[in-house]
Formats: structure tokens, C-alpha cells, sequence
């Protein structure tokens, strides 16, 4: 019987102790059964990974930095296929929305423009029905003129609308 050393615990216990693992050289996990658990544990491996990320900050930005160098291709590959999907677009469109908002120490929340779209699905302005990849978020009272970056704020407009609004309050 084959004895492992738990990667947490730093105690060792036979193999049957270990979870299996086929990725691993060893054929189980690193951790113990019960030090896996632990980890699954969201809380619990929250509070494992701050500690441990204080203890090995230089371990830690090592690995990093060896896996980014080794998968820097298909890591470039994988970001710009995501920038051209719709889940990066609003995402973006949130965060610069955001960004802006805390800069000019305006009202800031977290907002869901996919549900602002599906209740009102064409343009603010002009009225042209409009698709998901079309409608831009505009602020109603623009953030550069002191409005907040909240739902009440966000209208849907076109492109044409949007650029010609500009930072007037309509």
C-alpha cells in the first residue's frame, strides 16, 4: 500500500485516504479527504487562499507568470474570442460605466442592461426597434453632468441617437 503526504495537512495516510485523480502523476488528489472537503468548502477555501496568498505571495507570482509564458498563445486566442462575444460587451459596458460613475463620485450600482433591453427594446429617441448587438446604454443625465450610474438612469438608444445626445441632458 502506497502512503501520500496531504498537501494541507502536511500529515501522510495511505492511498485510500486520497481522492482519485487521473490528471495527477500520482494518480490522487493532493489533499486528504478531508482537507478536499474542507477546500470545496466555499467559505473555508476563501480564507485558505487569502492565507495562503499572504504566506507564498512570490511562489504564487511565479507560478502565475510560468503558466502565462507557457500558455500565452491559446491565452491570447481564448481573450479575443471572448471580446467578441455579447456577454464581454455588456460586461465592458458596465464596468466603463462604473469606472466613470466612481470618478466623478456619482451614485454607483451594479446593473443588468440584458434586462433593461428586454423591457424596452428599441430606441428612447427615435423609436427604432433595435437587436441586442445594435442598442447602445446611454445615461439619461450623463454622468459628466453629475447623474448616477443606476438603472433609472440608463436608457436604450441607437448609435445615431446616442452620438448625437452626446453629454446633453435630453
Amino acid at each position: 500500500m502506497k502512503w501520500f503526504k496531504c498537501y494541507h495537512c502536511k500529515t501522510e495516510f495511505p492511498e485510500d485516504y486520497f481522492y482519485r485523480d487521473k490528471s495527477k502523476p500520482s494518480g490522487r488528489k493532493p489533499r486528504c479527504k478531508v482537507c478536499e472537503l474542507e477546500y470545496l468548502n466555499r467559505e473555508n477555501r476563501r480564507e485558505y487562499e487569502k492565507k495562503y496568498r499572504k504566506e507564498f505571495p512570490e511562489k504564487r507570482q511565479r507560478i502565475l507568470r510560468k503558466w502565462y509564458e507557457e500558455n500565452l498563445v491559446q491565452y491570447k486566442k481564448t481573450q479575443t474570442a471572448y471580446r467578441e462575444t455579447d456577454k464581454f460587451k455588456v460586461n465592458n459596458r458596465n464596468h466603463s460605466s462604473m469606472r466613470r460613475a466612481r470618478i466623478k463620485n456619482n451614485g454607483c450600482e451594479s446593473i443588468d442592461f440584458l434586462l433593461i433591453y428586454k423591457s424596452h427594446p428599441f430606441c428612447f429617441y427615435c423609436g427604432v426597434p433595435l437587436s441586442l448587438e445594435s442598442a447602445e446604454f446611454d445615461h439619461f443625465i450623463p454622468i459628466a453632468k453629475g447623474g448616477p450610474h443606476v438603472a433609472d438612469n440608463i436608457r436604450v438608444s441607437c448609435m445615431t441617437c446616442n452620438r448625437r445626445k452626446g453629454v446633453k441632458a435630453y
